[in-house]
């Protein structure tokens, strides 16, 4: 016979790790924006990505993409498949070094990003919405200090 009082107590215990409160508010966060891009667009959350960060950053390889994105090649090569067959992006081979692709948003790709682009700093502004300058600041601290200590692969 199990011990409700005791499954509450486990419960409590293992929700409290800071690793899976991330993972909760991840799956939360990606649930919440795949949402939103399904109503105003029909791309993914990695389709919007890649869009975001190729209008950011100009000409990018899928390399560079695939370490921002923290993605695997094999995955992010069938997105940008995608994206180039629905005409949002060009991708062209690298003159210098034949096995990397060039990567660059076209003139459709753009105009989805300033479409949504709004939307989407509108959901950040309410994300942040009652969180301080100061606390925000130090959360991402937090975060990026995390992040640092999960690329060690050192046994524990």
């Amino acid at each position: 016979m199990s011990n409700p009082d005791g499954n509450e107590r486990v419960a409590a215990h293992l929700t409290s790790f800071m690793t899976f409160r991330l993972a909760r508010a991840h799956n939360k966060l990606n649930a919440q924006i795949s949402h939103y891009l399904k109503i105003y667009s029909d791309i993914t959350l990695v389709d919007w990505r890649v869009l975001r960060l190729l209008e950011a950053m100009g000409d990018t390889t899928m390399s560079q993409l695939s370490r921002l994105l923290q993605m695997d090649k094999g995955q992010l090569s069938r997105k940008i498949r995608g994206l180039v067959v629905r005409k949002l992006i060009t991708s062209r081979m690298d003159m210098v070094d034949s096995r990397q692709q060039i990567l660059r948003i076209d003139a459709a790709g753009r105009d989805l990003v300033r479409h949504i682009l709004p939307k989407v700093q509108e959901r950040q502004r309410m994300l942040v919405e009652g969180i301080s300058r100061q606390e925000l600041e130090i959360f991402l601290d937090v975060l990026a200090r995390i992040d640092i200590a999960s690329e060690t692969r050192d046994p524990l």
